[in-house]
């Protein structure tokens, strides 16, 4: 099979156009196969529970290197429209608040555990010292497992907009847990994700604060129709931060998150 024009970028893989209905994600040959497999089972595993996600068509072999065949969207990221003006980041958020919940209503049966994938997350976190890290591994221990579908990482780039629905994408770190685990990985990404690297100090704060405002309206619409303790969310902040930082983030984010993992650990002092 032979690539077609290259359409997507991630740290695992990149995507391709390879028919007019069909594209592949194509891995980068430091991927493990395990991990691939994983990710075709996964997607399996969601298309089943009636979840509008890709089809899956199996795997494939582009170039000599392991992909998986989806369904192709023809469509663009949430992003676009939350970035677009104030009454179409309303609707935008409105839309992923309801597509999360939804997702967060369906069981996840034998999907891995949460809590496992985060605590091996935390334990890469270069940026924490290992005392820092068994202090957040032990108080995750502590908090609900959970048993309902969280895909993982939910942020608007992961929701396709096409005339024929909504689609949300990239499931491979789909797990059973709480859902509010899942919420606290969204809010950060939403509030803390994606900083340029170099802006100047007056539009940093400018951006920070329309992330906060953002953030905010999503919790609080989540918490209206699908009603929780606040503290019960706010447990999950700090394990859900420290295991961010095990990944390839720009270097506000890192500050970022490095600064609220610290307070909420120096606040137990």
């Amino acid at each position: 099979m032979v690539k077609g024009n290259k359409i997507g970028k991630g740290s695992t893989a990149e995507v391709f156009s390879i028919a007019h209905d069909k594209v592949a994600k194509v891995f980068y040959e430091h991927i493990p196969v395990s991990q691939i497999k994983h990710e075709m089972n996964i997607s399996t595993k969601i298309s089943s529970l009636g979840l509008n996600i890709p089809a899956v068509h199996g795997e494939g072999d582009i170039e000599g290197k392991k992909a998986i065949i989806y369904e192709k969207i023809d469509g663009f990221p949430l992003t676009k429209l939350l970035e677009k003006g104030l009454l179409s980041a309303i609707r935008s958020v409105n839309t992923m608040v309801s597509l999360q919940i939804y997702i967060h209503s369906k069981e996840a049966g034998d999907f891995p555990p949460l809590k496992f994938s985060l605590e091996n997350r935390i334990k890469r976190a270069e940026s924490l010292s290992g005392r820092e890290k068994e202090r957040v591994i032990d108080y995750l221990q502590t908090l609900p497992d959970g048993k309902q579908v969280c895909h993982g990482d939910y942020h608007p780039d992961n929701i396709l907009i096409s005339m024929h629905g909504k689609f949300v994408i990239d499931w491979a770190d789909s797990a059973a847990g709480s859902p509010l685990a899942d919420l606290a990985r969204s809010l950060l990404i939403l509030q803390y994700g994606g900083f340029p690297e170099k802006v100047t100090n007056r539009m940093y704060f400018a951006e920070r604060l329309k992330r906060r405002m953002i953030a905010q309206y999503y919790l609080y619409l989540y918490k209206k129709y699908s009603p929780f303790k606040r503290e019960s969310f706010q447990q999950w902040l700090l394990p859900v931060a420290a295991g961010r930082l095990s990944e390839k983030l720009p270097p506000k984010e890192i500050e970022e998150l490095l600064s609220f993992v610290r307070r909420q650990l120096n606040s137990w002092d």
